[in-house]
C-alpha cells in the first residue's frame, strides 16, 4: 500500500515477477476493506499515508491480523530510531526507498514468501497487499 501510483505499480511488477498475486491500494481505508474481504500473507506499507502514518497502520494490522507478515517502506528521512520503532510497531522487515527488484527479492526471501511461492509451483502463490 502506497499513495504513490508509480511506487505501487513498481512494487506490483516486482512481486508479480516473483510469482506473487498482488492487490494494491493507495490508502488505508481501501486497504482495510481489501483485507477484510480477502486473505493475504503479507502487507507492504508506505511510511507516509494520507490518513495516518505507516507505523500506526502497521500497529493496527498487527492487532487485526497478527499472522500477516508486515513490511514498511522508508526513505532518506528515516533514522535508526525509526527502524527501532518500526520493529516495535510490528514490521517484520523495512525496505528503503528507492529500491530495486533485487531489494524486493531480498525482503521477500527473508520472509520466506519466495520459498512458499516456489513450493506451490506458482499455482496458489502468496497474496500480498
Amino acid at each position: 500500500m502506497d499513495p504513490d501510483d508509480l511506487v505501487r505499480d513498481s512494487m506490483q511488477l516486482f512481486l508479480e515477477g516473483m510469482g506473487c498475486r498482488v492487490m494494491t491500494s493507495g490508502n488505508a481505508d481501501n486497504a482495510l476493506r481489501c483485507l477484510s474481504e480477502n486473505e493475504y500473507d503479507a502487507l507492504v506499507c508506505a511510511r507516509d499515508l494520507p490518513e495516518m502514518d505507516g507505523l500506526g497502520f502497521i500497529r493496527q494490522i498487527r492487532k487485526l491480523y497478527p499472522k500477516m507478515l508486515r513490511v514498511l517502506e522508508c526513505d532518506d528521512r528515516s533514522s535508526m530510531e525509526f527502524f527501532r520503532e518500526a520493529k516495535l510497531a510490528g514490521a517484520h522487515e523495512v525496505i528503503h526507498k528507492p529500491y530495486t527488484a533485487t531489494d524486493v527479492e531480498k525482503v521477500v526471501s527473508s520472509l520466506n514468501l519466495k520459498y512458499w511461492v516456489m513450493e506451490n509451483g506458482g499455482k496458489s502463490a502468496g497474496r500480498l497487499l
